[in-house]
């Protein structure tokens, strides 16, 4: 079943480039959605902190990595999900770094937990860069459909 949240981040996606950040309490579909989105892109790829061989991608091996997505682009751009990240002490800093070199030809999308909205609070060196989506438990119209 595609959540609502689906077309959302897809449109953040297509119309403004900019990195997605979806946030919400613990399974209420963050990492769902997000592969749903990139589910029709088979150059996308999707990273879980909490697995240490996707953290080791994002820490040591993120020049491959972005090789590797850069070298897919075709008339879609990848897609590059970061599970969690936040769970990293100095995220905000190396996704900055990430979106800054390589955000006009790879789309991101960011999901966490409540701390992402806590982050959003405070001093943001990712302001302007970024969308905010918080997703909420099912809703009965999505349950209905």
């Amino acid at each position: 079943m595609d959540r609502l949240y689906k077309k959302q981040v897809e449109e953040y996606l297509t119309n403004y480039g900019k990195l997605v950040f979806i946030s919400g309490a613990r399974q209420v579909g963050k990492t769902t959605i997000s592969k749903q989105v990139i589910k029709p892109n088979p150059n996308s790829i999707y990273l879980n902190w909490d697995y240490l061989e996707d953290r080791n991608k994002i820490l040591n091996k993120h020049t491959e990595l972005f090789k590797n997505l850069l070298s897919t682009i075709s008339d879609k751009k990848p897609c590059l999900i970061l599970d969690e990240i936040h769970k990293y002490k100095d995220w905000q800093n190396l996704v900055k770094g990430f979106y800054d070199k390589f955000g006009e030809n790879i789309e991101f999308i960011i999901t966490g937990s409540a701390k992402l909205n806590i982050y959003k609070k405070g001093g943001d060196s990712l302001m302007g860069r970024y969308i905010s989506l918080t997703v909420h438990p099912l809703p009965v119209s999505e349950i209905a459909n």
